[in-house]
């Protein structure tokens, strides 16, 4: 689905999908505006106490496949999973990692060397992009706050698993955010597939000025309000285990060249 960018190519969007003869499309009049699709997906994501999906997401480092969770106010677990065997740009270094952030102290278990890497809460901030696990709660957030602050239209309707999805568009002239990622590229433009009746976000495209896509994060299997337990965002690595600290820039200063 995506080439690097760095290679010169950018990722192609996906044209929403039609809907099958058998499932007409509403009469325009009885399609909602952009706006009020918005305003119900603000409400669901402000309602969210806790939070599970299947997550993918596609950018010049690669696909990324997680089994994520969240529980409000701040903890989170998030399982690598074995990316898109037919997709060659999956990135496999992180298959089978595993990291979690119990409010005090995260753990990034790496399954690659078997090491256990863990930092404090008030440390996280400075952690390098390698150990960055939280942009498909960060997209959440983004995706609402855009809809929220920026005009935005329908711009079509396409289904996905049986359900109806609206697709909301956001486009600007200028930048109006930056991706949740690591390399923070400036965002001009974004689409947001948005459930009906369900109001939870099932994917986004965000855009470039050159009107190239540098990031997409889809939702599956979305679960939100079950109450999560507590024991899910603990961990205690194996006694045989090799712990190590976190790398951070704090205490290791990136290299600038000379």
């Amino acid at each position: 689905m995506a080439v690097c960018v760095t290679a010169g190519c950018s990722i192609i969007p996906a044209t929403p999908e039609p809907l099958p003869p058998d499932e007409a499309l509403p009469p325009e009049e009885a399609l909602p505006p952009g706006p009020e699709v918005a305003a119900k997906f603000a409400e669901t994501y402000d309602s969210l106490q806790d939070f599970s999906a299947t997550v993918t997401t596609v950018s010049d480092r690669g696909t990324f496949c997680e089994l994520v969770w969240f529980k409000k106010p701040d903890r989170f677990r998030v399982n690598y999973l074995e990316g898109h065997p037919n997709n060659p740009e999956h990135h496999p270094a992180k298959e089978g990692d595993l990291v979690v952030f119990d409010g005090e102290t995260q753990w990034h278990y790496v399954n690659a060397t078997g090491e256990v890497l863990y930092v404090s809460a008030r440390m996280r901030n400075y952690t390098f992009s390698e150990e960055y696990a939280t942009g498909a709660f960060d997209a959440l957030g983004l995706i609402r706050n855009l809809l929220a602050d920026h005009e935005c239209s329908l711009s079509g309707v396409r289904t996905e698993d049986g359900k109806m999805i609206y697709v909301l568009e956001v486009a600007n002239t200028t930048r109006i955010a930056d991706t949740p990622d690591p390399r923070r590229y400036p965002v001009y433009a974004v689409n947001a597939g948005v459930e009906k009746d369900s109001w939870i976000l099932r994917r986004a495209d965000f855009f470039n000025a050159r009107g190239e896509t540098v990031l997409i994060v889809e939702y599956h299997n979305v679960t939100w309000n079950t109450g999560i337990p507590e024991s899910l965002f603990q961990y205690s690595p194996l006694e045989e285990a090799i712990v190590k600290p976190m790398r951070t820039v704090a205490i290791t200063p990136p290299y600038t060249g000379p």
